[in-house]
């Protein structure tokens, strides 16, 4: 057992002194990127939390893993010790801060995989954790929970030779580590009002009620960033579920970002209706993922909305009323076009009728005249 124990270690040592002699700024660009850690905590709700962490190798560094995936002994041998690795690091766990801390077990049953792809290798660590204790009950009926990840949750060690998880560290040297990824999905209702360190992205589900927090780290000598950010080496979470209020907020700015892009083609302003959309969009998403925004604020931009809304509600009636306003019109005047001209042709029939009255008349009248004439006489 021994002597085996020897080759492995002088296996590693040799492929490690191998990896320390190729440095990653040196590569070329496509090999730059030779290894990327990928973490997920998804919390079922607030208390049960399923962690996967992927290690992807890529060039050298897969083909020296691929290596040992390939010797059965060397296989279970690096499984046997990374599941107690695991264990050893959840049962060392601090405990959390705070009256409304979760606090996680510490007993656990990791699993270790290990997966081969055309030009990668992959270790995949898996296990989940069990809380204990309660969210508390606020007094506007929400629940604030607090989590903490002490002792560095993952860590990028600088350099790019060696990266390790405080958690689960990969006992192989090999395994690097250029991009950093972790993603948190939060417990249904609940929003991050307090995250450190600070997330470099975030994204609402909203068909499932979820926020994802998502953090990524690379490598100062693959992207030339602050070498102070070592990755997340403490990973402290407030949450608080949504309140009736903060439901009625957000129901209310849902309502007015549909009806801006339902009224955006009858604007003749449509800048003004672009620029209300994105700050309704804004701080919708910001409320639900953070509910970090001020009542004031979110009142002004709703009254802001509404206002707007009815002016162009007004102008949508004025076009829609157009066509009949026209028809209208266009009927009065043919109406008063055809009257006039009934009128003309009446009183046209009223002369002429008055002119053959006259000629009838005026001989019978001349007549008369005539004959008393000639009776005086």
């Amino acid at each position: 057992m021994n002597g085996r124990r020897a080759i492995i270690l002088t296996i590693i040592m040799i492929v490690s002194l191998f990896t320390v002699l190729l440095e990653p700024s040196e590569a070329s660009r496509e090999m730059r990127v030779l290894g990327a850690a990928d973490a997920s905590l998804y919390f079922v709700d607030e208390k049960n939390v399923n962690v996967v962490i992927n290690y992807t190798s890529y060039s050298y560094s897969a083909a020296a893993l691929a290596a040992i995936f390939d010797n059965e002994t060397l296989r279970e041998y690096f499984r046997n010790k990374m599941v107690d690795y695991v264990k050893e690091k959840c049962a060392e766990a601090a405990e959390p801060e705070g009256i409304n801390a979760i606090r996680f077990n510490t007993d656990i049953e990791p699993r270790v995989d290990f997966i081969k792809g055309p030009n990668w290798s992959r270790i995949s660590i898996s296990f989940n954790l069990t809380g204990e204790g309660e969210p508390v009950l606020g007094k506007a009926g929400e629940y604030w929970v607090h989590y903490e990840f002490r002792g560095g949750f993952l860590q990028l060690i600088r350099g790019g030779v060696l990266q390790w998880v405080t958690i689960v560290r990969p006992p192989l040297p090999i395994v690097l580590v250029d991009v950093l990824k972790l993603t948190v999905t939060l417990p249904k209702g609940y929003s991050a009002l307090q995250v450190v360190p600070r997330q470099s992205s975030a994204i609402v589900n909203w068909k499932e009620d979820r926020v994802t927090l998502v953090w990524v780290f690379r490598d100062p000598l693959i992207e030339r960033r602050d070498p102070a950010v070592a990755g997340i080496q403490n990973l402290f979470l407030d949450l608080k579920s949504l309140g009736d209020d903060e439901k009625r907020i957000l129901k209310k700015l849902e309502d007015l970002e549909n009806r801006l892009e339902e009224n955006l083609p009858y604007s003749f302003n449509h800048e003004t209706v672009l620029r209300l959309l994105e700050k309704v969009s804004l701080a919708r998403f910001e409320e639900r993922a953070f509910q970090i925004l001020s009542d004031t604020y979110l009142d002004g931009l709703i009254s802001e909305t509404e206002r707007f809304l009815r002016k162009v509600f007004l102008l949508k009636i004025a076009i829609v009323s157009l066509p009949l306003i026209s028809f209208l019109l266009s009927a009065s005047l043919l109406y008063k076009g055809g009257g006039m001209m009934y009128l003309r042709k009446l009183f046209g029939k009223i002369s002429r009728l008055t002119k053959e009255s006259e000629k009838i008349m005026n001989p019978n009248l001349i007549s008369i005249l005539n004959y008393g004439t000639h009776s005086s006489h």
